[in-house]
């Protein structure tokens, strides 16, 4: 019964998705990195963001971070000056880019520096592994350790002030399967949402209508999965509107995604 095709997981088996939850990028997964040509990969928005951080360790020996462990203010202002990932409200000026603090994406960006296995930090100082100085010019591998740390251990709920956690990473990979099979033309983030929602049903977890927002699980797949995963790695056309027009978004899958994620059919179909 485990090998047999769900409708409500797109004809994947039980089996199938235990493979795309836990194990995502297996050799048996339906989902596979297939790209080694460092030009694609030099696409990729947050590669490049932690790539810059990477270099700099390189070239200098290591990273000094301030007493509480961030970057220097001077730092994430030539990182953002670099424009890999622009932040709205700096982009209005309604923020001011000063303090790591201040942009998602940076914060990211050293957190996902640290996270990796080419890297070890000791007093607020992060220096490169033996086996990071050997790799750091792979940028397959090094693309995979920030997918890796980025979808498996970095913590996506820590941005916001949803409720449930898990929504979003847990199963990360059905996302990109989705993607794979629906992204040709552009989409809300509603449809993914309903998809992956039925696949991962979540539990309500207050009837308090105060936290309403805080609850709305089509809201926190839509923000965790576009905004911060697939857009920043650069898988997703996103339509720009407003900010106070969010509902009427529409995605669709880039070049780059067919590039690098081959997604196969269920075995049971």
């Amino acid at each position: 019964m485990n090998k047999s095709p769900r409708a409500e997981f797109e004809g994947y088996s039980p089996n199938e998705m235990d493979l795309i939850i836990n194990h995502p990028l297996d050799t048996s997964s339906p989902i596979q990195l297939v790209n080694d040509n460092s030009s694609d990969y030099q696409a990729i928005p947050l590669f490049n963001q932690v790539k810059f951080l990477f270099d700099l360790v390189e070239e200098q020996g290591e990273l000094k971070l301030t007493a509480a462990g961030f970057l220097s203010p001077k730092l994430v202002v030539d990182l953002y000056g670099k424009g890999y990932i622009k932040d709205y409200l700096i982009e209005k000026g309604i923020s001011k880019l000063y303090r790591e603090e201040g942009v998602d994406s940076i914060q990211l960006a050293r957190i996902l520096l640290e996270l990796s296995s080419f890297t070890k930090k000791r007093k607020n100082i992060i220096s490169l592994t033996k086996e990071g100085a050997r790799q750091i010019a792979n940028d397959q591998l090094l693309f995979l350790d920030i997918f890796q740390n980025f979808t498996r251990k970095f913590n996506w709920s820590y941005f916001d002030s949803y409720q449930n956690q898990t929504i979003g990473q847990v199963g990360f990979g059905y996302s990109l399967i989705l993607l794979a099979k629906y992204g040709d033309e552009y989409r809300s983030p509603n449809f993914y949402a309903t998809k992956y929602l039925t696949a991962f049903p979540p539990q309500k977890q207050t009837n308090n209508p105060v936290l309403a927002f805080a609850q709305d699980p089509k809201n926190c797949y839509s923000i965790r999965t576009f905004d911060r995963f697939l857009d920043y790695v650069g898988f997703t056309e996103i339509s720009k509107v407003d900010y106070s027009k969010l509902g009427e978004r529409k995605v669709r899958k880039t070049e780059l995604f067919d590039t690098i994620i081959k997604v196969s059919a269920p075995k049971g179909k």
